[in-house]
């Protein structure tokens, strides 16, 4: 889904309606509130989501009240491209994170923005069940708002999953 086509002054407005939906409640913002082109592709794998996502710099927000109205009960790893992103959350801060991932608890708050480079922020994000990872919550925890490499081992394979999954393919994603 695109928001292209609308006026710029609409852009943002719908953007931001759809991330308070998708994937879970939250509030964003941004300096570029007047003209805001995005997009958004998801690609259901059972209980596993994944999403990616274009559009200009913003700041995220999730608080206690987002999650009371919607608690997806999931972890979100984010690979980001383009511009850095960061995110912080249970105390901990990530720093710029570009072409790494990030995992957060949708269960918690947080709070991640993109600095304003001139450039999009590209993210594929996949959402995963808090049950269905086999580590104890406490392992995961300190995994939180932390940079994970994409050059070796899990983060190597699980980037090029992301990176190579098509959001445009007719037959591989659903518009949001």
């Amino acid at each position: 889904m695109s928001n292209a086509d609308l006026p710029a002054r609409d852009q943002f407005p719908f953007r931001a309606e759809l991330v308070s939906r998708e994937p879970a409640p939250l509030t964003l913002s941004s300096m570029n509130a007047g003209s805001f082109p995005a997009w958004a592709s998801v690609l259901d794998l059972s209980s596993v989501r994944v999403a990616a996502f274009n559009s200009p710099p913003a700041h995220l927000k999730r608080t206690w009240a987002d999650i009371r109205r919607a608690d997806p009960g999931t972890y979100q790893l984010t690979l980001v491209s383009g511009t850095p992103l960061w995110i912080n959350q249970r105390r901990q801060d990530s720093g710029p994170v570009c072409g790494d991932m990030v995992l957060f608890d949708l269960s918690h708050p947080f709070e991640g923005a993109v600095p304003d480079r001139g450039r999009h922020t590209q993210v594929v994000i996949m959402q995963v069940p808090r049950e269905e990872l086999p580590f104890r919550p406490d392992k995961v925890h300190r995994l939180l708002a932390q940079p994970l490499s994409t050059r070796s081992g899990m983060g190597a394979i699980l980037s090029r999953f992301l990176t190579n999954w098509t959001p445009t393919a007719p037959t591989a994603a659903r518009a949001i």
